[in-house]
């Protein structure tokens, strides 16, 4: 899967580019078996198991980088998910740096600084352009004999201060039935947790859709990241949707076309927004500082039919945005999503 797309801050179109890749041969200490399209690591107590993806260079440099991945991990097993980046090219790469984990991983420190970026809690922030990445899985378990199954590594290249020419979407109106998909409201929760977990509940609505019905709050466990006391963690959510039977990938959309698509294929999309005060007629907030919600598709003017889990019901959660307050909010801001797959 590769798609290259354009999206927009303010008035400036910038790069973005989505792949998945392959992962190479082991390092020294990893034993490692390839089958097919996916890589199998083979993992006990005496020693952890390693496998590294090839460098990975986009067709234009990147100042952030987004990574999401599907990994079969019995619960005996851990993983952790490390990323380095080379400014110029691969004769100097930065220190690994942590991404994510899952699952009992070893209490080792987290670098997630080098010279001119960092992982701000769940993807890379670069202070200028870099040239390379590289991404690793390092997987452990406390008992012999167990394998660790990598299915899909994604990276998400972008870079919002490369000015790009736009592409024009062909005119056509809009007319996509919108799919489906049972409303959940995270108000219902606890109320420790329900004004944190929009995403988590956007997940449980789209796992239903895809037939994995699950209690929000075994999704809202699964999603968690202890380390930054979060609930919106991006690949950690593909990671807990995946745990669940549905695989996915993180990416970011930047225009209608290739959204209506996706809808058109019967996958809604779960969108990272962020709005001030007044952007978003007819929210259940007047404003947010980050917020996941759920696209369904399309009304007959074409403005945009939405599952919102700030809401406290079906009838006042299931509302439609109009589209140029959505873009604003959603594209204009990094167009950032959750693709959650058939199972």
């Amino acid at each position: 899967m590769i798609h290259l797309a354009l999206l927009a801050l303010g008035n400036l179109p910038f790069y973005c580019e989505t792949r998945s890749v392959g992962l190479d041969e082991p390092q020294a200490i990893a034993r490692l078996a390839r089958n097919g399209a996916y890589t199998v690591l083979e993992v006990g107590p005496a020693a952890e198991s390693i496998c590294t993806s090839p460098p990975q260079r986009g067709a234009h440099p990147f100042r952030e980088l987004l990574v999401s991945w599907n990994v079969d991990a019995p619960p005996v097993t851990a993983f952790v998910v490390e990323l380095r980046v080379g400014e110029k090219g691969e004769e100097a790469w930065s220190e690994w740096m942590h991404l994510g984990d899952w699952g009992e991983a070893p209490s080792t420190p987290r670098t997630v600084v080098c010279d001119g970026g960092k992982v701000d809690v769940d993807f890379f922030v670069g202070e200028r352009p870099f040239a390379v990445a590289q991404v690793r899985v390092r997987a452990n378990a406390r008992e012999a004999a167990q394998r660790v199954v990598v299915r899909h590594l994604t990276l998400c290249f972008s870079d919002r201060e490369r000015d790009m020419t736009p592409i024009e979407a062909p005119a056509r109106p809009t007319r996509v039935k919108p799919l489906d998909v049972p409303f959940r409201s995270q108000k219902v929760e606890k109320p420790d947790i329900s004004g944190r977990i929009c995403s988590p509940t956007s997940l449980a609505m789209v796992l239903a859709y895809r037939g994995v019905a699950r209690p929000t709050t075994e999704v809202c466990e699964r999603a968690y990241d202890a380390a930054n006391d979060i609930y919106g963690n991006w690949p950690r959510n593909v990671q807990a949707a995946y745990s669940l039977g549905v695989p996915g990938y993180l990416t970011r959309f930047c225009d209608w076309t290739a959204v209506e698509r996706e809808i058109e294929a019967g996958n809604p999309l779960i969108l990272s927004i962020a709005a001030k005060k007044g952007q978003l007629t007819g929210a259940p907030y007047q404003q947010t500082s980050g917020h996941l919600l759920v696209l369904r598709g399309f009304d007959e003017r074409g403005d945009c039919v939405v599952n919102d889990p700030a809401a406290p019901d079906t009838e006042r959660g299931q509302l439609t945005y109009k589209r140029a307050e959505l873009e604003e909010v959603w594209m204009r801001r990094g167009g950032v999503t959750y693709v959650l797959l058939k199972p």
